[in-house]
């Protein structure tokens, strides 16, 4: 459904988002897909993909820290929780 919603109206966010929602439902993808799809991405005790700028391929300067994800540490001020 995600795909032809956004193959056939990609302007349609509210649509997007609440699909994206109810896959989030479902829980992380299985193990194997997930080392298919990005080989060498690693995860922490929790399941959560570890983000650090070497993962991100340079995207951030050395010593820049990563935003926190949702649910860890420091995101008591994030105004969309």
């Amino acid at each position: 459904r995600i795909v032809h919603v956004y193959e056939t109206d990609p302007d349609n966010f509210p649509r997007l988002m609440e699909l994206m929602q109810d896959i989030q439902e479902y829980g992380q993808p299985p193990a194997d897909i997930v080392k298919e799809l990005a080989p060498g991405l690693e995860f922490d005790e929790e399941g959560m993909p570890k983000m650090d700028a070497a993962a991100m391929g340079g995207m951030f300067p050395p010593g820049m820290p990563m935003p926190p994800f949702p649910g860890s540490a420091g995101d008591e001020n994030c105004i969309i929780m």
